[in-house]
Parts: structure tokens; C-alpha cells; sequence
């Protein structure tokens, strides 16, 4: 019986985190040569996205500096 609620439990756990990774909202920031040069744009807290719309680390957006195979880096605002 333990073992029947362990894995339904796990399986729930399972299938809420791929629904929270479905909502997420992200956009892509840019690609930069350097990570510095990444991290001062991402790291300045007030973002325009590609649509135009205004978006800031005051609702909840964060960014990412993501290397890449040719030695660049993506910056990704995410939330």
C-alpha cells in the first residue's frame, strides 16, 4: 500500500512540474559575444521585448546567459 501512495505521489510530482515548465513565459534577450557583456544587459532589471512590450525583474522576470556551441551566449528573460 506504501508503495502504491509513494508512486502516485511521485507520478503527481512528475506531471506538476512539466505543467508549470508548459506556463512559463520566456523571451530571447539577444546573443552577445561575451558573457560579461550578457550579464550587463541582462542584469539592468527593465527589459523590451522583440514585440515591444516592457517587462521588468520587478514582476517576476529573471535572465539566463546560455552558452552556445560557436562560443556566444544567449541571454533568455524568463518567468
Amino acid at each position: 500500500m506504501r508503495k502504491i501512495l509513494a508512486v502516485s505521489a511521485m507520478a503527481l510530482g512528475i506531471s506538476g512540474v512539466g505543467m508549470a515548465v508548459a506556463h512559463a513565459e520566456s523571451y530571447f534577450g539577444g546573443n552577445y559575444a561575451t558573457v560579461d557583456a550578457c550579464v550587463a544587459d541582462g542584469s539592468k532589471g527593465s527589459w523590451t521585448t522583440p514585440d515591444g512590450r516592457q517587462i521588468d525583474g520587478g514582476d517576476g522576470w529573471q535572465y539566463s546567459c546560455d552558452p552556445q556551441a560557436d562560443g556566444t551566449f544567449n541571454l533568455t528573460l524568463f518567468r
